[in-house]
Order: structure tokens, then C-alpha cells, then sequence
């Protein structure tokens, strides 16, 4: 049974009839390299169009950046110490029987709950790419595309690699599974950009389908809809139609200019880009060719406009079928990605580049006026804040805020996590508070999964000013100029009751 708050004041709706739409939009591994986030080059004319007439937050930030257990984190409104979801093959609802997931609670209240894509990471929920059944009113809608079959390639050259390797696989009685047959050509190309097809030649244009068919479907039904589309690109490996591929020039992108690591950080601050060790990224001593990044920056924006014009198939249909005065959207990404700052690649770090996230809201009732907002936000603030916008009761166990509360307005800080190994059985962790000019980092030695306190003792400690260093170049910890801000952090994130350390 659960307990909920009271909204008093703040509950703007009531009877079914009138609660909004809900139609959720996001998107994998997608830093703010939008033109509504100041992006120079990238073409992202829908979303950017969307971002304009919503409530915009410049300063988002996810609570872990990796898949798995963002999206746990997102879609129940905990902070990954209570989801307990910190690492891939942790399934969720084993972790925190007590967590409600968004569209579950939706669902109780009178919604018709139903999603196209990924949501949900299949490796942290029991039933996999079913995307946990018990949030929705139905299972997916079952897609169909060669690509889908082929690591998520259209070439037919590459297709008939992976189709004779599955064969020999086989023969040799080895397992042919996805990552197996990966692995066994000795891992996969990390772009496609010369197939000029039709979008539904890779999923996103597939899953892009399913939604429009499903705000058709619902929209003419008395209950409302809650609809969560999900695509996967820019995730690797950076697959569009050629005609996204057009848009732009390899010779547009700039390298990134700091691609050392910070002075003076912790070793374990860092990844070694592992995502790319399944596709063929050409290193020299682990450093990606500076060639090589460019068609990658290029890959990746590619990958942004083909999702971009999937999105424009959505708001049409919302459009053409008069529900989009009565629909409320969100736009988010799991967590961000490092294109070769730090000389790091791909996401894994408490790093500006890796946890800031673009994220808005569009309310078509103004309840949650459009603008551009400044303070820090979470991700997990968006389900008290849909439920506010729906008129529904806030989930008492939910770690978020609600976007249109005081306490969201004045939030000091955004927390993001992320966890290192270091050596058999011993596992830290590092908290990131992302203050309005400064991040504060705190490794702490607490062996995360076998506490439920979570506390350790403190084991080193970052400090970051963005006003004089955006690029994070010099931990100032040690900084003696520095020491009352480090002192005042300190005591912030203490007060705050989120602090896992020990000081000595």
C-alpha cells in the first residue's frame, strides 16, 4: 500500500477527465549538443523547437551516468543508494521491492501506460527487453528490421560477416549469442554512414513508428495515455541514413581542447573509454586518433538529427490528432558523453561532460511555465513533477522534487554518483555536487553494495570552479585559496544528509 502527500494548493487537476496526456521522449546517451543548448552545428530543428516553448533546464544532471542504473534511478524517482541499482545484471525490483516505477504508479491512478523502445535497461529488470511488464498496461508492440538482427547494421557485406560466423559458431557447438558473435569477428564497426535508405532501416525509425501508432491508438480512448518513447541513438554504434550523415562535414568538428587528465585527480576518477572495446576504434596508447575523433564528433551529430526527425514524426501526430493542448511532454537523456575531453570517451565519470543532461518539460496548460531555468535539477525530479502536473498524489518514497515546488526552485545542488573498483571485493564510490559554480567530489571507501548506510571513510576529494575552469583542468582541492569553499561544500553536503563520508 502506499502513502502519498497531499498536494494542497498545487493540485491543478482532479477528475480523470481532465488530468493531461503524458508523453515521455527519451533519448540514449545524448549530452546538450542541441541547438537550443547553444550547439553551433548540430541540426536538431524539432527538438529545439520543442525546447523553446518549454520549461528548459540548463542545468540538469542524471544521478549515475550509465545506462542501467540511470534509467532506475529516472523511472522510480531514487537516487541509485536507494534503488540499489549501481551496475548492470542488478535487476530492480529484486534490489528495492518497495520502488514504484512512474508508469506502474500511473497505471493505478487510471492511465493507460504503454512504450516503444528503451526505457528501462533490459539487463536491470527481470524480464529484459519486455521493459518490466508491470509498468504497463501492455506488453510492446513486437518490431521487425534486418538491422536489428545484425548488431544493428544495414550492410549487406557486414550482414553476411556476422551470417557466417553465426554458422560457424554453431558448428563448433559455441554459443552464437549477441555478444559472442560480436566478440568472435573480433569486435564491430562503431559508425555506419553510407546506407541510404529509409529511417525504419535502423530501429529508431521503427520505434519512431510504434509511437505514432500508439498516440493514434490512445488518444482516441477515454482514458488518458502515458506513452514513453525511447530511442537509441546517439548510443554506439553511431548508425543514421546516409542523408543525416550529409548534413554536415567531418572537417565542421573541432577537437575538444583539454584532453588530458585533470592535475592532481585521484587515478580512479577516470575510464579508460572500455565501451569502445567492442568496436574497432582506432588507439594509439589508448588515444583515439585525432582523425578518427572528428568522424566520430561528425558520427555522433549524424545520429542526433536522424533522432531529431523521428521526434518530428511524434509532435506531427500529436498535432494532426488534436492532442497536443492536452498532452504534457518531457525530453531527457539518460546521462551525457565525453566526445575526448579528459582524452575519455563515451560516459562513466562524475564529469560535467558525462552527468549534465538536456532536459525540459512542455506543459500546454502553463502550470509549469515555459522558460529557460537555471538552478540545479535531477532527473529523478520528474516523476513528482508529472505527478504534480497531473494532479495526482506524490509517492512519499520518492528521493526527487517537484519542478514546480519551492524546494526545487531553490536547490543548491544536483548529486550525481559513480562507482570504481579497486581490487577483488573492494568497491568506492564517488558523489558529485554539482553546485551553481563548483563541483564537489567525495570518493568514499564504503564497499556501496554490502551497506545499506552507505557511509565510509573519505578517501579523496575533488573541487572544480566552472567560472575560471569550465573545462576542468586542476582539481583545487589542495588549493589553499580554495580551502573555506572546499570547508563550505563540505558542510553543505553534509547538511544536506546525502554526504556517505567520514571525515577523520
Amino acid at each position: 500500500m502506499y502513502r502519498f502527500l497531499l498536494l494542497g494548493l498545487f493540485t491543478f487537476v482532479s477528475l480523470a477527465e481532465d488530468r493531461p496526456n503524458i508523453l515521455i521522449i527519451s533519448v540514449d546517451d545524448l549530452k546538450p549538443m542541441l541547438g537550443t543548448y547553444g550547439d553551433p552545428l548540430v541540426q536538431s530543428p524539432t527538438i529545439d523547437k520543442l525546447a523553446e516553448a518549454s520549461a528548459l533546464y540548463e542545468k540538469a544532471y542524471c544521478q549515475q551516468a550509465v545506462c542501467g542504473a540511470s534509467r532506475a534511478s529516472i523511472m522510480t524517482g531514487l537516487r541509485p543508494d536507494n534503488s540499489r541499482v549501481w551496475e548492470f545484471r542488478q535487476v530492480m525490483r529484486e534490489r528495492n521491492p518497495q520502488a514504484i516505477t512512474i508508469p506502474e504508479y500511473f497505471k493505478s491512478q487510471g492511465y493507460m501506460t504503454c512504450f516503444a523502445g528503451k526505457i528501462f535497461d533490459y539487463r536491470c529488470v527481470a524480464d529484459g527487453k519486455k521493459q518490466d511488464l508491470k509498468s504497463w498496461s501492455r506488453p510492446e508492440q513486437p518490431r521487425n528490421s534486418e538491422a536489428m538482427k545484425n548488431l544493428g547494421f544495414a550492410d549487406p557485406a557486414f550482414r553476411e560477416k556476422l551470417r557466417l560466423k553465426e554458422i560457424e559458431l554453431k558448428k563448433n557447438g559455441q554459443k552464437a549469442s549477441y555478444d559472442a558473435i560480436k566478440k568472435a569477428i573480433g569486435g564491430s564497426p562503431c559508425y555506419e554512414d553510407s546506407i541510404d535508405g529509409p529511417d525504419e532501416i535502423y530501429e529508431d525509425g521503427m520505434i519512431a513508428r510504434e509511437g505514432v501508432r500508439l498516440i493514434k491508438e490512445l488518444g482516441q480512448k477515454k482514458k488518458p495515455f502515458f506513452i514513453a518513447v525511447g530511442f537509441k541513438k546517439p548510443h554506439l554504434p553511431f548508425n543514421a541514413p546516409k542523408k543525416y550523415w550529409d548534413l554536415y562535414k567531418e572537417t565542421d568538428f573541432a577537437l575538444e581542447k583539454y584532453q588530458k587528465p585533470v592535475q592532481g585527480a585521484p587515478h580512479y576518477a577516470y575510464q579508460n573509454s572500455w565501451e569502445f572495446s567492442g568496436y574497432n576504434v582506432p588507439r594509439i596508447n589508448g588515444e583515439v586518433l585525432e582523425s578518427f575523433q572528428r568522424k566520430l564528433k561528425h558520427a555522433y551529430a549524424a545520429c542526433i538529427s536522424y533522432v531529431d526527425a523521428q521526434i518530428a514524426k511524434l509532435l506531427k501526430t500529436l498535432k494532426d490528432q488534436g492532442l497536443e493542448k492536452n498532452t504534457v511532454i518531457v525530453f531527457w537523456s539518460d546521462h551525457g558523453f565525453h566526445l575526448g575531453d579528459h582524452g575519455m570517451w563515451c560516459k562513466h565519470s562524475n564529469y560535467e561532460q558525462a552527468t549534465r543532461v538536456p532536459f525540459f518539460v512542455y506543459d500546454p496548460r502553463q502550470n509549469l511555465k515555459k522558460g529557460r531555468y537555471t538552478q540545479p535539477v535531477e532527473l529523478i525530479d520528474m516523476f513528482p513533477t508529472l505527478c504534480q502536473l497531473s494532479g495526482l498524489a506524490i509517492p512519499e518514497i520518492l528521493d526527487g522534487k517537484s519542478l514546480l515546488s519551492e524546494a526545487a526552485e531553490n536547490a543548491k545542488f544536483a548529486l550525481s554518483q559513480f562507482p570504481r573498483n579497486q581490487g577483488k571485493n573492494k568497491k568506492i564510490m564517488g558523489y558529485g555536487f554539482r553546485f551553481e559554480r563548483y563541483r564537489y567530489i567525495e570518493w568514499v571507501d564504503n564497499n556501496y553494495q554490502q551497506d545499506n548506510t552507505q557511509l565510509g571513510p573519505l578517501k579523496a576529494v575533488e573541487l572544480y570552479d566552472y567560472e575560471k575552469d569550465p573545462l576542468e583542468q586542476v582539481n583545487l582541492a589542495n588549493n589553499p585559496e580554495y580551502k573555506s569553499i572546499l570547508r563550505r561544500l563540505q558542510q553543505e553536503a553534509k547538511e544536506s544528509g546525502l554526504s556517505r563520508a567520514i571525515y577523520e
